[in-house]
């Protein structure tokens, strides 16, 4: 369900002190600079998964190109920066997190499959998921077919990641 600003966010914690800690203090503030939407997946009015998403932009390295060309249309709308990096449009998830008490039990997977679902029949014109990974979830979003679309960054906590959307050969 969308959530509001108005919800509780105060009992969903997902263990990791980072994301709790957005959860509890500018949270809201980051999904209004974001224009993103804000959904909940909850049980028995118990808040278990929380994300949020937005259209956003994609900026791949040269060596990612070959994605890019491989899903080329000719309706498609594809710049270079000055950099010499493509950019493309994706559906960016701005946050995702899964309540410590519901992990591991396959709900983070299933939301990204639902959220690749709904993009593939909505905005046929998308052809990348993109987000920002914590370096503690890569392996996650790695066994969810996504991508690397950066090196790691000494000290940075997260990397950029991307999934290539299968729409896109239709």
């Amino acid at each position: 369900e969308r959530l509001k600003e108005t919800d509780d966010l105060s009992s969903f914690f997902c263990g990791v002190k980072s994301l709790d800690d957005c959860i509890h203090t500018d949270f809201w503030q980051h999904v209004r600079e974001n224009k993103a939407s804000v959904l909940g997946i909850k049980s028995n009015d118990k808040l278990i998964a929380i994300f949020s998403i937005g259209l956003n932009n994609l900026v791949l390295d040269r060596d990612d190109v070959e994605d890019v060309n491989m899903l080329r249309k000719e309706s498609d709308q594809i710049t270079v920066n000055s950099d010499g990096n493509v950019v493309v449009k994706s559906l960016e998830i701005y946050f995702l997190a899964v309540n410590v008490e519901f992990q591991r039990k396959g709900i983070g997977s299933v939301i990204i499959d639902t959220i690749t679902d709904f993009v593939e029949k909505k905005y046929k014109e998308i052809r990348f998921i993109s987000l920002d990974a914590l370096n503690s979830a890569v392996e996650f979003y790695v066994k969810n077919e996504f991508n690397r679309a950066e090196l790691p960054i000494p000290n940075n906590p997260t990397i950029r990641m991307y999934k290539v959307l299968y729409n896109a050969f239709m």
